[in-house]
């Protein structure tokens, strides 16, 4: 995961908003510190970090100093990091910003009337 805090240490210098960039390093820090982890010593990996912190996965035991609320903004944000460090948010933008048929048969169906609808 050092590669994701680099992520936003470049952004940072490269002149973008510099709060919510540290607001997203203190976020992973202190998931994976619940877990006694570090970016250091946790692989880049987006299926580790769903493992390991689903969006249910609040434990006020591991977690005495994170309310449920903060650990669900911590993981938003430390989530989003993740995919944009891995190119996944690149790459769903790419995916929603295509137009091909099924787009336009998405547009005929929902115009098509009620009682055509309630046969398919």
């Amino acid at each position: 995961m050092d590669v994701v805090v680099d992520l936003l240490e470049r952004e940072i210098k490269a002149g973008k908003p510099m709060s919510s960039r540290q607001r997203a390093q203190t976020a992973l820090r202190s998931l994976l510190n619940a877990h006694n982890r570090t970016p250091r010593n946790t692989d880049l990996s987006l299926a580790f970090f769903n493992r390991h912190f689903p969006i249910d996965g609040w434990d006020p035991v591991k977690m005495p100093t994170l309310t449920q609320v903060t650990y669900i903004g911590y993981r938003k944000r430390a989530r989003g990091v993740i995919k944009r460090a891995l190119g996944v948010s690149r790459r769903e933008n790419e995916l929603r910003a295509r137009v091909d048929g099924w787009t336009d048969v998405n547009t005929w169906l929902r115009n098509m009337p009620k009682i055509c609808q309630s046969k398919i």
